[in-house]
């Protein structure tokens, strides 16, 4: 918990948790809040505080996974709805990633108080009724890795009772091999990939970091608001804004009545035609009738 309370310290939260599950879905939403230096823009759909908890739940996920983090690492794989009533492994697994990005970040520095990254890397598992083998999947050995090798530390410690790993058994054994500690796997951020431009990638990842440093700004003064020039400009906003809808109207209107025109033109002109063969159909058709009388 030393990491995770650095960087809340250090995106200027002024709150020391406990526990991970003290992470509630408003907290996670401000810092993702703080990470991105903007605000996080969601509808609320519902009136219920749990509905409204677990859609907040969703949001960080979705845009944690891809804004920030900008890769597939198992988020999809959290359940919402035990992240929002405080489970256990779902606010441990998201209080490691936060502490694993503000290292990243530089927000917080390398603590060698923690504990050893071995409790880590049991294997993240959904508790939903529909989790099957092939559901079952180890959130921080995905995608996501440590950049300090072997000595890097975990942003919980040992306050957090942790779970006796079981033993290995021959099922156990079919699955493949064992899951690897956070930082055994290579980076999708920090290293490049077959095929791509290492440039590409250093680049990807100084924006981001320049992007994660802005600071929110909790200082200075605003002035105060001049409502009879706020009205003012209200008004000339709307006026603009009805005076363009008829404009437009009226140029909708010009151009179906011309076409309108256009077409009773070229009617008119069709009937004069007709009428001029017809009649000197009826002159051939009268000469011939006094040729043969």
């Amino acid at each position: 918990m030393r990491q995770l309370n650095s960087l809340l310290n250090a995106l200027q939260f002024s709150i020391h948790l406990q526990s991970p599950t003290e992470l509630t879905p408003s907290l996670l939403i401000a810092i993702l809040e703080a990470l991105l230096s903007e605000r996080v823009q969601y509808d609320v759909t519902s009136d219920t505080p749990d509905i409204i908890d677990i859609q907040k739940t969703k949001i960080f996920i979705g845009v944690l996974g891809v804004d920030v983090l900008k890769r597939d690492v198992g988020l999809t794989n959290l359940d919402p709805c035990r992240l929002a009533n405080g489970g256990l492994e779902e606010c441990t697994h998201v209080a490691k990633l936060l502490c694993w990005i503000g290292r990243t970040l530089n927000y917080i520095g390398d603590d060698p108080f923690e504990v050893n990254n071995e409790a880590l890397s049991v294997p993240y598992e959904s508790h939903s009724p529909s989790t099957s083998i092939t559901t079952r999947t180890s959130f921080t050995t995905s995608n996501l890795s440590m950049r300090y090798a072997s000595s890097s530390n975990t942003s919980v410690d040992s306050n957090i009772p942790s779970t006796p790993t079981p033993k290995a058994t021959p099922r156990a054994a079919t699955l493949g091999p064992r899951p690897r500690c956070i930082h055994e796997i290579p980076s999708p951020i920090l290293t490049s990939f077959d095929g791509v431009d290492p440039a590409t990638t250093e680049t990807e990842t100084e924006t981001l970091r320049t992007l994660s440093r802005k600071k929110v700004r909790r200082t200075g003064y605003i002035s105060p608001v001049d409502e009879e020039m706020e009205l003012l400009s209200f008004e000339q906003s709307r006026s603009m804004s009805s005076n363009s809808t008829c404009n437009t109207s009226h140029d909708g209107d010009h151009s179906l009545s011309l076409t309108a025109l256009q077409e009773s033109a070229a009617r008119t002109i069709y009937l004069y035609q007709e009428r001029a063969r017809l009649l000197e159909e009826v002159a051939r058709l009268e000469s011939q009738q006094s040729q043969s009388s």
